[in-house]
């Protein structure tokens, strides 16, 4: 046991590191191949015993937190908390004791459990960087591949034997669909390659195509969002150019910006996911480069043509895994910075839709203090017109006043001609009506009446009814020409007002 295997036996002693068991998923492989799914602690435990008598050349066990399988499953998925299971996560989906019981039988190395706990992308090797280490070394090499803490991710701890070629592998934090995928790549093989890296370089591989997947679906919602907003015919001129695009005017822009920072955030964390699967690739073909040193040592005069070119197809496979995460990164390094570039868009087209709402706000208001502007105007011109009417009343006030005055007058001097009039009329009458011919008292013995008399009374009544009738006729016409005159006084009013 390692000098340093008392850290994950401290750490299993700790709580919440242990859960309660879900579901096993196996696949083994000698003669036949065969993979399972195990819903009880117990049969796993038979399944343990039964891989420790059979010895079967390759045996991977899945230790699942509950799950519900989908096909249908989307490239999202991998990122996001589909499901209430903690995979990855302490605490793992098995008992202490059946954890135990596996590391023994499939020498797994002691520190896996810290490992695991860390959630970050390790490579550990029992064997060394530079290959150190006797042939007892290589009989039992263990190694530990894992990749950043994410629901798709891989933690394997895997043991091989160089000289039978036997490879045990535990795997924790994955999928269900994911490890079965892995399973199902590896049984549509014809051989299995001989080396301590074909798991490890199958389930990078499904990881690389299914980051692959991602990207190019985040690539394909980047370039929706340049095509409705228009920056997708700017930027590719030579492109066919589709229906027009919608009016930025009317778009949704807030949710297309949430959008974009999801996708800057899953290009940051894809490009992390491209980088450690880099660096991992990297250390598993420096693994397998020693591992053919060491054959070609050991095996030079048996087998080293078989050996080393089944060895060098591994590594070529790593190669081309390595050059794949090495072109996700730039990938996702170029995606970021388009999609930080269309980010900077929206926001300039949110500041514009803001800026157009500022001058519709103004424009409204300069048009509110316009209508105000006339209103005060009319006001003022109101005020002006009441103010000259108030002059003008005024002045007829005081020339009404001054008419009453002179009318005072004219009644008190009417008053006293009257006065005068019906104190001296009844002689008056009386002289004149005895003094005319048509009464004679010169004889007092015999006074005399003319019969003419009646002459007097007609004549009289007639120029009396004929006065009467010509003064009502002038004071009706008279009355006529006030009335047509009033509204030519309220025009000329009214033009004053103007």
């Amino acid at each position: 046991m390692s000098k340093w295997a008392w850290l994950s036996t401290s750490l299993a002693e700790k709580k919440g590191i242990f859960g309660q068991f879900h579901q096993c998923l196996t696949f083994e492989s000698s003669i036949q191949r065969s993979n399972g799914l195990i819903s009880l602690e117990g049969d796993v435990e038979t399944y343990v015993d039964k891989v420790e008598k059979s010895e079967p050349d390759i045996c991977v066990m899945y230790a699942a937190s509950s799950f519900t399988y989908r096909k249908d499953i989307k490239n999202y998925r991998a990122f996001t908390n589909s499901t209430a299971a903690n995979n990855g996560r302490t605490p793992l989906p098995i008992s202490k004791a059946l954890f135990d019981r596996v590391v023994t039988v499939f020498s797994i190395s002691p520190s896996f459990l810290h490992v695991l706990n860390t959630g970050l992308a390790v490579f550990t090797s029992s064997i060394g960087s530079k290959g150190r280490g006797d042939d007892a070394a290589w009989e039992k090499a263990q190694f530990i591949i894992q990749q950043n803490r994410s629901y798709s991710a891989f933690s394997i701890a895997l043991t091989f034997s160089m000289s039978t070629g036997k490879t045990r592998a535990l795997i924790f934090g994955a999928e269900h669909w994911v490890v079965s995928n892995l399973f199902q790549s590896m049984a549509s093989m014809p051989t299995y390659p001989y080396g301590p890296m074909v798991i490890p370089a199958v389930a990078l591989e499904l990881q690389a195509q299914w980051f692959n997947d991602t990207v190019r679906n985040l690539q394909d919602h980047i370039h929706s969002i340049e095509t409705i907003t228009g920056m997708r015919q700017f930027n590719f001129p030579h492109e066919v150019k589709g229906p027009s695009p919608q009016d930025w005017k009317t778009l949704d822009l807030i949710s297309i910006t949430r959008d974009l920072s999801s996708f800057l955030s899953r290009f940051a964390f894809l490009k992390l996911q491209a980088e450690t699967g880099a660096y991992l690739v990297d250390r598993m073909i420096q693994t397998t480069e020693l591992f053919v040193d060491k054959i070609e040592k050991n095996h030079r005069e048996k087998e080293p043509i078989n050996m080393s070119s089944d060895q060098n197809s591994v590594i070529s496979k790593l190669e081309e895994v390595q050059s794949w995460y090495l072109g996700l990164k730039a990938r996702c390094r170029y995606l970021s910075e388009r999609a930080s570039a269309q980010n900077q868009t929206v926001y300039c087209l949110i500041a514009s839709q803001y800026n157009l709402t500022d001058i519709d706000i103004a424009r409204a208001s300069c048009n509110i203090a316009e209508e105000t502007r006339k209103e005060n105007e009319a006001m003022r011109a109101i005020a002006e017109i009441t103010r000259r009417d108030n002059e003008l009343m005024i002045q007829v006030a005081t020339d009404s006043r001054t008419v009453a005055i002179a009318t005072a007058r004219d009644n008190s001097a009417m008053r006293v001609i009257a006065a005068v009039t019906i104190l001296f009329l009844p002689a008056t009458f009386t002289a004149t009506f005895f003094s005319m011919t048509f009464f004679d008292f010169s004889d007092a013995a015999k006074p005399r009446v003319s019969p003419w008399t009646w002459i007097y009374v007609l004549v009289t009544a007639t120029v009396t009814i004929l006065i009467q009738s010509a003064w009502a006729i002038m004071s009706r016409k008279k009355k006529a020409k006030i009335i047509q005159r009033i509204p030519m006084l309220h025009a000329s009013v009214a033009e004053e007002r103007l």
